[in-house]
């Protein structure tokens, strides 16, 4: 029979951070129920009263008609419903993207899928005995603290409440928790491990053998093996990785950071013994005995035979959690390294790696190409060569932009690649002293008649950085396919005046790398994440007001352009202060906020403005707006530093996080 919808006769709040699983075995202990039952009534089950059973696929999604279905009886709401599960973190952490979303149909909505990557702990949880215990409050007295969602991703491995590693095993029974047999992960995976048990406390082990009946064991009692405590780089290490969840890191750059890491962590594990010498004994000792685990495993399988992941590949970390936090600490410092360092200390540790075809690198080529950071992709390439065959040259098509289209003369420069800076810093169109020592000239007067040549030396030195060709560094920069925005009217003359000595190019091109390697980090700004950032960012109009009032104040009258031309104008040329941008390109150029279709070059009368303004000499009626522009800019900027600071940036307090509403207001 269907299960009836009415509203349970007692429910919980979800306690923060609670993963599905954990809030259905508390919920059960409260009614006396076992959560199986739980299941059924909330829809998560069979149709029979005796289905207990539900699929694992709902810790990742609920859909739209489970999330309202499970409001109903819990008397929640669906908003509640989806933070349960994972789905919140698909567009943070790649692993839960690719169990929600076909790579055959990327552009369909998430929807539950069958597919339990390795960074997820789909059939199992990470615990912390003293959480379990709760936090001393009646509800958690009675039923127990959370079985958090965090526990289930594989790059947690510390509690930094209470300075321990976690646990992933139940002391008595030594069968991971969760378990829904009597140790293989990979029999069956179900969302609660043996649904239909009944009696048992929220944080009791369920592991249940045929000999030996139901384990019982509670987690949230001082277990017969010792906490280990932590060190304090994993303590940091921890700290950033929970950091990159939060909303105060951009997800796309949560996005990179954790793809990097997964290539980074089947490198390390396979090369291994090599990366060896950088762990602790202790934790090498842990990696070890995984890898032997695996070899176990392996020895009546044919790798490249390998239809399906059973835990073999390099991409699965450790169960143990002292040798997820060893192998994560290895990849994360090789990470950490600068480009020079990082591309040498790749050659070294691969110098034996298995080739590319070896079914053991399970989706790590995929991840590389797909989802890791630019930086770090171009490195491993370089690094591997022979893993990475030359793929036939592309044809572009004629409106695109190629490498031919930019300078002819700088086809055979070659920056050396021991620079120091990395590609998202250089911003799209070059300041005007990063022109001057490039020329080796301070006195030069940078006009527009050179601005090819600013463009150009954007893309060789994203070029440079990267390993990227032409049309990738162009559309890393974020120059729209089909925008040739080199064709200016001087483009003859900035030909002549580029044919020069490759050499003197090479060594103009040099300083610059050069100056940007000496630049302290605090002057290193990330153009590329402000870009992503401020993407649909137009000057509000209560800020606009303001600025045109203080013209008025100012200088007695109302500003000589039509006010919409004017608020164009302040908008492009703030968000190029901030973004390091084309004045062009900027999103008040666009819709919403302008008809489709509209293209503004350098002659646009708003673009023409803009640079007017931002170079009124001191007789100019704008030049009082140039104090207030400038601080507008710096704000936007100071805000921006705090809600997304350097993923290496460890702190010991909560960074609350800033919003920019007020600079984001539909005109």
């Amino acid at each position: 029979m269907p299960p009836p919808t009415a509203r349970l006769p007692r429910s919980l709040i979800p306690l923060p951070g609670e993963s599905l699983p954990g809030f259905l075995l508390r919920l059960g202990h409260r009614l006396d129920s076992p959560p199986g039952l739980m299941l059924w009534r909330c829809g998560l089950a069979g149709a029979n009263p005796t289905a207990h059973q539900a699929a694992a696929s709902y810790l990742f999604l609920l859909d739209a008609s489970k999330r309202e279905r499970f409001a109903q009886v819990t008397g929640t709401s669906a908003e509640i419903a989806d933070q349960l599960t994972l789905r919140p973190l698909i567009d943070r952490y790649p692993p839960i993207a690719h169990a929600l979303i076909s790579p055959k149909d990327p552009n369909r909505a998430p929807r539950g899928r069958r597919v339990f990557p390795p960074w997820v702990l789909s059939s199992h949880s990470r615990y912390c005995p003293a959480c379990l215990a709760g936090d001393g409050s009646p509800i958690q007295q009675r039923h127990g603290g959370p079985w958090l969602l965090r526990w289930r991703l594989a790059t947690s491995f510390a509690c930094l409440k209470h300075n321990i590693l976690l646990e992933h095993r139940c002391p008595d029974c030594r069968v991971p928790v969760g378990f829904d047999s009597t140790g293989d992960e990979f029999a069956r995976v179900g969302l609660v491990a043996w649904p239909g048990l009944s009696g048992l406390h929220p944080a009791c082990c369920r592991s249940h053998r045929r000999s030996l009946g139901d384990c019982g064991r509670r987690l949230d009692e001082p277990g017969s093996l010792p906490s280990i405590a932590l060190t304090p780089e994993l303590a940091r290490l921890q700290e950033r990785l929970d950091h990159l969840l939060t909303p105060q890191v951009e997800p796309a750059r949560a996005f990179e950071a954790f793809a990097d890491l997964q290539v980074a962590t089947s490198i390390v594990l396979a090369t291994w013994p090599v990366s060896a010498p950088a762990m602790a004994p202790s934790h090498a000792a842990a990696v070890e005995e995984h890898l032997a685990d695996q070899d176990a495993r392996m020895a009546g399988s044919v790798p490249h035979r390998i239809l399906w992941d059973r835990g073999l590949t390099w991409s699965f970390l450790p169960r143990s959690t002292l040798g997820t936090a060893a192998v994560l600490s290895a990849a994360d410092r090789l990470l950490q390294l600068p480009a020079a360092e990082l591309l040498s200390e790749l050659r070294r540790i691969t110098g034996q790696i298995p080739d590319r075809d070896f079914k053991r690198w399970g989706k790590t080529w995929r991840i590389l190409s797909n989802d890791a950071s630019v930086g770090f992709r171009a490195q491993v390439t370089e690094a591997i060569p022979s893993l990475f065959p030359v793929r036939p040259r592309r044809i572009l098509p004629a409106d695109v932009w190629s490498r031919a289209r930019v300078i002819p003369s700088f086809l055979p420069v070659q920056l050396d690649q021991q620079h120091g800076y990395r590609p998202e810093q250089i911003p799209q169109e070059l300041p005007e002293h990063w022109v001057r020592i490039f020329r080796d000239d301070p006195s030069l007067s940078v006009t527009s008649a050179i601005r090819r040549l600013r463009r150009t030396l954007a893309i060789q030195l994203v070029q440079a950085a990267s390993g990227l060709d032409a049309q990738q560094a162009v559309d890393y920069l974020g120059l729209p396919p089909g925008t040739d925005l080199l064709k200016t009217e001087d483009t003859p003359t900035i030909k002549q005046d580029t044919r020069a000595d490759a050499a003197e190019l090479r060594k103009g091109l040099a300083r610059l790398a050069e100056h940007l390697a000496s630049l302290p980090p605090d002057h290193r700004a990330d153009y590329r994440l402000r870009r992503q950032h401020f993407a649909a960012w137009h000057l509000g109009r209560e800020a606009f007001e303001e600025l045109r009032d203080l013209f008025v104040t100012a200088n007695g009258r109302q500003p000589p352009v039509p006010s919409a031309r004017l608020h164009d104008a302040l908008s492009a040329l703030i968000w190029r202060r901030v973004t390091g941008s084309e004045y062009c390109l900027a999103p008040c150029f666009r819709p919403p906020f302008s008809p489709a279709g509209r293209r503004a070059d350098s002659m646009t009368a708003e673009v023409r403005l803009a640079r007017l303004i931002e170079q009124a000499r001191p007789k100019s009626p704008y030049r009082v707006l140039l104090p207030a522009l400038e601080q507008y800019a710096r704000d936007m900027v100071m805000s921006f530093e705090q809600s997304n600071p350097p993923l290496s940036a460890i702190t010991t307090t909560p960074i609350t996080a800033t919003t920019l509403q007020s600079q984001a207001t539909q005109p």
